[in-house]
Parts: structure tokens; C-alpha cells; sequence
């Protein structure tokens, strides 16, 4: 069975009934398994507006951990929030009125916002931060991410699934950032010093347990053979690029992997997508729990970030290779607990490669978080471009869908893009 899609005239993806997609006829021979979106853009397109965030971080990067060392974190967060709440406002109308180019560069300007973040943070986590405390602390910094994806994809699909669409999920975003910014300036401050909510007993231990990393103008000069010759900061830089792309794959590709492979209906997908992320910040919070309770009695802080990135790194691996070999379309489950597997794996990486790099140089902690920033996003760029490969070369995609069954394999170019025909005892399937 073949069907057209009225948009662009080009043929949709065709799958089983046995698969879990959207269907209310369980008697159909097959089923389109399409979402229903009104904007077309092929692979291509979608490929290079998700690395266009990446490239607008990749400018900003550079300047935004010089200027966090040395100007007010808190101001360069505010500006970030600023840029990321007016671009998320503009996305929907740009995407419905204007070209995919127009897009893209609002997709810059968003990533210019986020290449802010990282750098002016890390500098205050520094200077608010004890380092015994810091694999707690990150785990909490870094839970937003999680806690947004928890709530935020189920809640996109529902929008998505109602009469108010896509674009709503674009709006409540904007106003929430509006919301969080008003909250932000009223109450943070660059360190404890400044803060008119902390007590002096607080203060006092914060002074003793941190100490003052902040430089005299004269000494503003970074050292850069030391940084560049520094095996720690290559071990950091290395892990992050790897954690980067991993973080590419879970938040841009989850929903993309789930409808396009395991063919779940949409809001089930949101709720699928959202499981990893439930696992990583449970596993991060309590990984992070028994590290602190552990660091001075049994651990240092060196051997507590090695079996960290060790142990992530380890539970990636093995997850990513069977997530290559074991899901099933009509068993979705076994999906979702592999990527719970690479999300849990990354929860447990914060605190190894990150808290390290927080603990490496203080006083630099802006400088050497850009530097890991530029790194990462050179990976998260090049991964848009590697699932894009695999996306228009789907081989590994028939046994997902079809288990055992012997299939009869005839390639056929269409739109530059290869069409496999699937035949078996029970169905005929046509896919992208």
C-alpha cells in the first residue's frame, strides 16, 4: 500500500498494523504512520536547522567565558534569557510565514543565547560552590534540563495532539523564560558577598570553605601553554565532546527514533521520550547522594570524578550497542529501558567530566568552560550529520519492524532518497 502526502506529493511512510501506530482500525492492512504536520522540510532541512542552535552557541562560547571571569555572570544569564525567550516567541510565526532560511537564522540567534549560559554558570557555581559539595550541586544545576524534559515532551505532545498545535508549546515556553527572568533579577547575585538573603554564619563558612578566586585587574592574563598542555582539561574536553553528542541523540532524536522506528502514536511518543529523562536525574541525584557521602571518608575528589566518567561511560557503551539490536516496534518497552540505560549513564557522567572541570582552576573556570563548550558543540554539530546518514540509509531498520521475517529487498531512488520495498507472508510496506 502506498499513500501521497497531499503537502509535497511525495509518498509516506507505510508500516504494519502490528506496530503501534496511529490507528483506531485494527483490521487495516497498513497504516501512515504521519503526525499530521502542516510545514514539509526534508532531512536535510531539519538537520540544518537543529545544528543552527549549535552554530549560534559555537560564536557566543568564545567571548562568554573571557567575559564571565571577568563581568557579572548573573547580568550575561539575564541577556541569554532575554535573547532565548524573544527568539522562542518569533519561531512559530517565522516558521509559517517565512522561508526555512529565516528560520535558520532564528535558530542561530537562539543558539547565541545558550552559548552564554554554561560559562557565566560555572562561574558562579565556583564562587558559591564548596568543591566537596560540587557533585550535589551539579546534579541539582544541571536537573533542569531533565526536569523540563520530564514535563515538557509530554506536554508538547499534547499540544501538539490538540486544536491549538505546534506553535502553543513555543509560547509557554517564551512566557515561562519571561517569568523565570523576573524571578532571576529580583533575587540572584553574582556571589555571597552580595547576596542580601544570606546569614552571616552561612557567609562565614562559604568564605572558609571556597576562599577568594577572584583576580586583581592586573593579573587579568590567562594561561594558555598551561591550559593547552594540561592532560586534565584534554580528559575533560575529550568526555565532554562524547557527552555532547549522546545529549544531541537524547533530546533531538528520541521523538524522531520512537515515530520513525518503533511507530508510537504522539502523545504516547511524548510520554516515551520523557522516560530517560526520569532515570537520569533520579540516577544523577542518587549517584551524586552517595558521592558526597563518601568523598573525604573513603574517596578524593579525583577518584570520585574517574569512577564516575568510568562507570557512565561503561553503561553508555553497552546501552548505545543492544539499542542497535534489540528493540522491536511491537515492543517498545525494551527501547525505552536501553535509552533510560544512555540517559542514566549520562546523569552519572555530570559528575565525573563536569565536576572535574569545575574543580580544575577556579579562577579560570570561565575560560576552561568555553573551551569545553566549543569542543562539545563541534560534536553536537557533526551529529545532526551523522543521523542524517542513517536516516537516508535505513537498512538497519527492517528487522525493527518486521523481526524474523524473510524480506524481498528492491531499492529504488525517489527525491535523492533511497525507497525500500518490504514484502513478507503477511504485508507490504513501503518506507522513507
Amino acid at each position: 500500500m502506498i499513500s501521497q502526502n497531499l503537502h509535497n506529493d511525495s509518498k509516506v511512510p507505510v508500516v504494519a498494523t502490528k506496530c503501534h501506530v496511529n490507528s483506531d482500525d485494527e483490521e487495516d492492512a497498513g497504516i501512515v504512520n504521519d503526525y499530521g504536520g502542516t510545514i514539509i522540510w526534508n532531512s536535510k532541512i531539519q538537520n540544518l536547522l537543529f545544528s543552527a542552535t549549535f552554530w549560534g552557541a559555537l560564536l557566543t562560547s568564545v567571548p562568554a567565558g573571557y567575559l564571565a571571569d571577568r563581568t557579572s555572570p548573573s547580568n550575561m544569564i539575564q541577556i541569554s534569557m532575554l535573547i532565548l525567550t524573544i527568539s522562542t516567541v518569533l519561531f512559530p510565526y517565522m516558521a509559517v510565514n517565512t522561508s526555512w532560511q529565516f528560520v535558520f537564522i532564528s535558530r542561530v540567534l537562539t543558539g547565541c543565547g545558550n552559548g552564554l549560559i554554561v560559562p557565566a554558570m560555572n562561574t558562579m557555581i565556583t564562587k558559591w560552590i564548596p568543591n566537596k559539595e560540587k557533585s550535589m550541586a551539579a546534579s541539582i544545576f544541571t536537573s533542569g534540563n531533565q526536569i523540563a524534559a520530564i514535563f515538557g515532551l509530554p506536554l508538547a505532545a499534547a499540544f501538539c495532539a490538540s486544536e491549538w498545535k505546534w506553535p502553543t508549546v513555543f509560547y509557554c515556553g517564551a512566557i515561562m523564560g519571561a517569568i523565570w527572568l523576573v524571578i532571576w533579577r529580583t533575587t540572584v547575585k553574582n556571589s555571597p558577598q552580595k547576596s542580601p538573603w544570606i546569614t552571616e554564619k552561612e557567609l562565614a563558612y562559604l568564605e572558609r570553605s571556597i576562599g577568594d578566586y577572584k583576580l586583581k585587574k592586573k593579573d587579568f592574563h590567562t594561561p594558555w601553554r598551561h591550559i593547552f598542555t594540561s592532560i586534565p582539561v584534554f580528559c575533560c574536553i575529550s568526555s565532554g565532546f562524547a557527552v555532547m553528542m549522546v545529549t544531541v541523540f537524547l533530546q533531538l532524536y528520541l521523538p524522531t527514533f520512537f515515530k520513525e522506528i518503533l511507530f508510537l502514536k504522539v502523545v504516547d511518543n511524548g510520554f516515551y521520550s520523557a522516560a530517560p529523562f526520569i532515570a537520569q536525574l533520579i540516577t544523577k541525584l542518587l549517584w551524586s547522594i552517595m558521592l558526597d557521602k563518601l568523598k573525604g571518608k573513603y574517596l578524593s575528589n579525583t577518584t570520585a570524578v574517574k569512577l564516575s566518567q568510568g562507570t557512565a561511560t561503561l553503561m553508555i557503551l553497552v546501552s548505545l550497542i543492544l539499542l542497535g539490536y534489540l528493540p522491536d516496534c511491537q515492543k517498545p518497552w525494551i527501547a525505552v529501558l536501553l535509552c533510560c540505560g544512555v540517559s542514566g549513564g549520562f546523569g552519572i557522567a555530570i559528575n565525573g567530566f563536569y565536576v572535574s572541570l569545575l574543580s580544575l582552576a577556579p579562577a579560570y573556570t570561565g575560560i576552561l568552560s568555553s573551551i569545553h563548550m566549543i569542543v562539545g558543540f563541534i560534536g553536537m554539530i557533526a551529529t545532526p550529520q551523522i543521523v542524517s546518514y542513517f536516516r537516508v540509509y535505513p537498512w538497519a531498520r527492517l528487522d525493527l519492524m518486521n523481526g524474523k521475517n524473510q524480506h524481498n529487498l528492491l531499492n529504488v531512488k525517489e527525491n535523492d532518497s533511497p525507497i525500500i520495498q518490504v514484502k513478507d507472508k503477511a504485508n507490504s510496506i513501503l518506507i522513507h
